[in-house]
């Protein structure tokens, strides 16, 4: 005779997989959260580097991150392109150039896309972010 699980032992292996799920996806989701931060800061270190490029080969800013895939025309020796594509952010948003005369802000709008928010929502600036 064979002996097949029952209905209650199937329910109880399966209850013991969901709590021991649970538990890997909250230490799992902890970590997450700083990796988001090192992809932002790695961003804004390529977007730095490519835009004091574009100005010293423009003698200003590009007007928006655009211009860092398709720049002007400009002097001998300058490069076709400063970036081969511009990255989103880890929730899947533009970064936020704005460019202010001899300077320029750059910024992600966090999880909820919107200015302001607070913990995973808040904005990320890259001179507060670079400067850590």
């Amino acid at each position: 005779m064979r002996r097949r699980f029952t209905l209650v032992e199937l329910m109880v292996v399966i209850a013991i997989i969901g709590l021991l799920s649970a538990v890997v996806g909250i230490a799992v989701s902890d970590q997450f959260a700083p990796a988001q931060v090192t992809k932002v800061k790695a961003d804004f270190a390529q977007l730095e580097q490519s835009l004091g490029m574009f100005k010293l080969h423009h003698g200003r800013y590009p007007r928006d991150l655009g211009e860092l895939l398709d720049p002007p025309r400009g002097k001998r020796g300058a490069p076709r392109r400063y970036l081969k594509r511009l990255s989103k952010d880890p929730w899947g948003g533009d970064y936020v150039y704005e460019p202010r005369g001899g300077s320029y802000s750059l910024a992600s709008l966090g999880s909820d896309g919107q200015p302001g928010g607070e913990g995973e929502a808040a904005d990320l600036d890259a001179e507060v972010l670079l400067a850590e």
